[in-house]
């Protein structure tokens, strides 16, 4: 099975993203409204910092509630306390016997192979308790940012592939998971204005120009990013 690995200029570039927008907290307070407040095990796969899932365990169980972060890439941010464990593993080579409450997939099936993209959806039940739930939280493909990436995708040929919400609903359907989809939105527009230099650097996370040899694009390309209102987000809850 491919494995897709992230540029190490990226990971810098995405930690920084994160660090000035708070996009983990936007998720993580938007995320929680949904989450079975019974819920004592997490499986976050793909955790990289580990924030999300640490503020629901916070919000519901706090120390009662065990996290396995499963990254090949990232640790999660500080030690580790009592009730986690890391587990440095793609996705699609993680085995355990230990089944979860809640398994959340968090801006992770972008870089999953599209060919293996709904195995490796499946593969979650195999560690979800009964009436335990599955949250994937993605990018909406729609509105002005949607519009930005998919221009911008063309003139680049870029890698990055973004799952349609409605095949993966869809999918999860046809498979008798009962779904519930809750959109957001992630402002973009105070973190520009607040930082636009870095903002611009930002856009590598989604075009490695230098990669890529379109280097006479990129300031066009930067520039459209600033003036993008809004992301627009999906929590996909299933069970």
């Amino acid at each position: 099975m491919e494995t897709f690995n992230i540029e190490e200029d990226v990971v810098t570039k995405l930690k920084i993203f994160k660090k000035i927008s708070k996009e983990a907290e936007v998720i993580a307070d938007n995320t929680i409204k949904y989450v079975n407040k019974h819920a004592k095990s997490i499986l976050d796969i793909g955790s990289g910092t580990g924030f999300i899932s640490r503020h629901i365990a916070n919000q519901i169980h706090k120390k009662d509630c065990k996290i396995t972060f499963v990254d090949p890439i990232w640790n999660p941010d500080g030690d580790l306390q009592q009730n986690e464990s890391f587990i440095q593993q793609d996705w699609q080579d993680f085995k355990s016997k230990e089944k979860f409450d809640l398994i959340l997939f968090s801006h992770v099936i972008v870089w999953f192979p599209e060919k293996d993209r709904n195995k490796l959806i499946l593969k979650a039940t195999n560690f979800l308790k009964e009436n335990g739930q599955i949250i994937i939280i993605e990018n909406k493909p729609t509105g002005k940012f949607w519009k930005w990436f998919q221009k911008t995708c063309e003139i680049t040929e870029n890698y990055v592939w973004y799952p349609s919400d409605i095949k993966l609903i869809d999918f999860l359907k046809n498979n008798s998971f009962k779904v519930e989809i809750y959109d957001f939105k992630f402002p973009l527009n105070k973190i520009n204005k607040k930082h636009p230099t870095k903002m611009k650097d930002i856009v590598d996370i989604f075009f490695p120009f230098e990669m890529l040899e379109v280097k006479n694009k990129e300031n066009a390309v930067r520039e459209e990013f600033l003036q993008i209102p809004e992301i627009i987000e999906s929590i996909i809850v299933v069970k």
